[in-house]
């Protein structure tokens, strides 16, 4: 894959990505961590370093209406 082919493929990703932003649930999250193995694959070494290091979402409990937690 020459350097023009890598380029528009990571932007084909990079454009999926980011319609997760809007609609990233628990349903989708397997397909949303396939796509980010598959834009690592795309990466040199420092790219998946610095690749890694974002935190695209954070799990947090789900609280019941009536047990609050203070």
């Amino acid at each position: 894959m020459n350097r023009e082919e890598k380029i528009e493929l990571l932007n084909a990703k990079l454009s999926e990505l980011k319609q997760f932003k809007s609609n990233l649930s628990q349903d989708n999250i397997a397909n949303f961590e396939k796509l980010k193995s598959d834009i690592l694959l795309l990466l040199d070494d420092n790219e998946r370093i610095r690749f890694n290091q974002i935190d695209f979402y954070s799990e947090t409990p789900v609280w019941e209406t009536d047990d609050l937690p203070f």
